[in-house]
């Protein structure tokens, strides 16, 4: 143990100290030539009353967890870099969740989205993706235009609209076919 202006050092083997720094400005920097290790018994408490917990690597500042107005925001602070949830499934690696910050936020799910708990599901598999709802599938635009009629909802395949929903109208591309037809007005 050495105690040189403002810095303790700490060595078990005489070699690759451990050395604490006080600036004298009340900041401290923990120096260490190998790993750090926290083991607590209970808890590992984080109070940041400067709102930050600060993440860098070799300098660079990667990323912080902001508190302020007591909302937890996860900045990732490198230009166009990701914010990525791994873990396990069933033994292998996964990611399960990409924010893609090049993308404005752009969410790539690697598997299904549930919202309300099934009440709302997006899939795909090799072929085909889905959309579930538990009851009533209800698909509606509530944006006006200028005159106030609603806008259309488009339906594409390959980049083409093969369908538009309007107020009065559907229009199609192509053939409708249909096996049995019931109708209150004309067709």
């Amino acid at each position: 143990v050495a105690i040189t202006g403002g810095a303790l050092s700490i060595t078990g083997d005489g070699s690759n100290a451990v050395t604490f720094t006080e600036t004298g400005a009340g900041k401290m920097t923990i120096a260490a030539a190998d790993d750090i290790v926290l083991d607590a018994g209970s808890d590992i408490i984080l109070d940041a009353a400067g709102n930050d917990v600060v993440f860098k690597d070799a300098g660079t500042h990667i990323g912080t967890i902001n508190m302020s107005s007591s909302n937890l925001n996860i900045l990732s602070s490198v230009n166009d870099k990701d914010i990525i949830f791994k873990g396990k499934d069933n033994g292998s690696d996964i990611t399960a969740l990409t924010l893609d910050m090049s993308d404005a936020g752009t969410a790539s799910f690697n598997n299904d989205v549930n919202i309300a708990g099934d009440e709302l599901t997006f899939t795909n598999d090799a072929a085909s993706a889905y959309i579930r709802g538990a009851d009533a599938l209800i698909i509606e635009s509530d944006h006006d235009n200028d005159d106030g009629s609603s806008k259309p909802i488009y339906f594409y395949t390959n980049g083409t609209e093969m369908a538009r929903m309007e107020a009065t109208v559907a229009t199609f591309a192509g053939k409708v076919i249909t096996t049995e037809v019931e109708s209150a007005g004309a067709l």
